[in-house]
Formats: C-alpha cells, sequence, structure tokens
C-alpha cells in the first residue's frame, strides 16, 4: 500500500482513553490503527464498532500475559496483517505522536526518511499535573513535562516493513542492513543519527518529531495500572518508587494540546466553508 501509514498497538482494559488516541493519530495523517486487545472486560471491539466498521480500526483478540508477548503482537503485525503498508508506528495507548514543525500531517515528515529503514522518536515522559482522578481528556490534562528524566533516551519505533527483518522489542525492530540506505539500514532518529538498539541519546526532544508519554496519568489511572501490568511481562512491577521518579520535575508543555486545538479549530474552520 504506497504512501499508506499504520499503527500496531497492544490493549488492555484502557477504553476510556482509546478513542482519544485513535482520533488524534488518524486525524494527523495514520491510515489504518491494528490492535491486539488482551482480554479487556469491555471488548475493545465494542468501544471502537464505528471506526473498525468505517475501516479505519481493526482488532484481533489475544489471550494470556508472559514476557514477549507484545513483541509477538508486533511481529504478527509486520509480517501478516500490515506487511504492505509504507511505514509502520509501533506505539501504545499512552504514547502520542507529536508533529513539531508546521504541517500535523505525519506522512509530510517520513518522506524525509524515506531512504531510512526506521525512525526511532524518543519519549518525553510527562506527569500526572496533580489529578487524582481519571480526565476525559489526555490531550488536555496532562502538561507536567519531564525533560531531564533518565527514560527519555527511550525510542519508539516508527519503520518501513520492507526493509526490516523483525520486531525486536516494543522498542525497536530488526531492519536489513543496507548499504544504500541512511547508516547502512540502521535504525536512526530524527537527526538521521543511528539509533542504540531501545535507545537515542541524548535525546531529541524538540526536532521533527518525539512520543509524549504519559506514563501514570492520573493517580486513579496508575493504580489501575500497577493491577493490570506490563503489556509484554506479567513480572513487570510499577511501584511507589516508580511514581514518585515521574514527579519530581514541572516543566509545562502544551505543544501538543495547542497544535489539537488548531487542528479541531481547521476542521471547524473548513466545515462552515
Amino acid at each position: 500500500m504506497e504512501n499508506k501509514v499504520a499503527i500496531c498497538s497492544v490493549f488492555k482494559d484502557e477504553n476510556k482513553y482509546v478513542r482519544e488516541w485513535i482520533n488524534y493519530h488518524l486525524t494527523i495523517g495514520f491510515d489504518y490503527i491494528w490492535m491486539y486487545d488482551n482480554e479487556s472486560k469491555i471488548p475493545l471491539s465494542e468501544t471502537v464498532a464505528d471506526y473498525i466498521d468505517q475501516g479505519k480500526v481493526g482488532v484481533k483478540r489475544f489471550k494470556g500475559q508472559h514476557h514477549g508477548r507484545q513483541v509477538q503482537c508486533c511481529q504478527d503485525a509486520l509480517v501478516n496483517k500490515l506487511k504492505d503498508y509504507s511505514w509502520i508506528a509501533h506505539i501504545d495507548i499512552d504514547e502520542f505522536i507529536v508533529l513539531l514543525e508546521g504541517s500535523q500531517n505525519i506522512k509530510d515528515y517520513l518522506k524525509e526518511y524515506n531512504n531510512c529503514s526506521s525512525i526511532g522518536l524518543n519519549w518525553l515522559m510527562f506527569g500526572s499535573n496533580g489529578h487524582i482522578e481519571t480526565q476525559e481528556s489526555v490531550i488536555n490534562a496532562y502538561t507536567q513535562s519531564l525533560p531531564s528524566h533518565g527514560a527519555n533516551k527511550h525510542i519508539k519505533s516508527i519503520y518501513q516493513p520492507k526493509y526490516t527483518r523483525a520486531a525486536g522489542a516494543p522498542h525497536f525492530v530488526f531492519p536489513k542492513l543496507d548499504k544504500k540506505l541512511v547508516a547502512g539500514g540502521r535504525q536512526v532518529n530524527v537527526k538521521h543519527k543511528p539509533c542504540d538498539r531501545a535507545f537515542s541519546y541524548p535525546p531529541v526532544l524538540n526536532y521533527k518529531m518525539r512520543i509524549n508519554h504519559y506514563v501514570t496519568r492520573s493517580r486513579q489511572d496508575f493504580e489501575l495500572k500497577q493491577k493490570r501490568g506490563s503489556g509484554n511481562s506479567k513480572n513487570r512491577n510499577y511501584s511507589e518508587k516508580f511514581w514518585d521518579g515521574h514527579h519530581g520535575e514541572d516543566v509545562q508543555n502544551f505543544e501538543l494540546k495547542e497544535n489539537w486545538k488548531r487542528i479541531n479549530e481547521n476542521i471547524t474552520d473548513n466545515n462552515d466553508m
């Protein structure tokens, strides 16, 4: 599917937030979102039935939780459902791709990387903004960024299937090395510099693209996250130390919120013409 871009994501019991996340990413130019539902109490297919009917979202339900399950889902998407797309992004429901230049269409940015196997977008971690209860909107409620947080060195991948050998982990893929590609086919960051597997350091937070990672959201959400566990390991422990580690800094960042406001204003203006 020439010039078609998709998202692959693993999902469990985040029905409250998923529609905003889907709407945002479809609006910035993604053509299709393929989701793996890990036995959510309310099946994801019910929550997003209208998007499924429109052909914009697909859902595959799976059972069990063990180390590497998320990687298996990403690999399944690569070799099956999404293999014919030009680009695939691997992101979670608490991660939003932020476009930092004038255009709010992901395809305008990806043109620059056609000679790259894959791009690693750095995280920018966010805290809870002091919210105790679940909020209606992630985009509007959470502006407490943590630009000095050590986890910002992590990346998430947007990659070209034709240049990809396998899904390596939630954070990176194994490319097909090719001297004709930038960095010999290795994954690069948004500045075309090679990444180190799951990391790009120093993190690139204010150039081209990044990922806002709302890892805790509200206190209520965090407690649900503790019960739900990790999508890639049943042994992952979201402790109080983890919570505290995401509240040591408060640099207000409104970029995504302002982008989303402008996008919706433009949609409204176009509808009124």
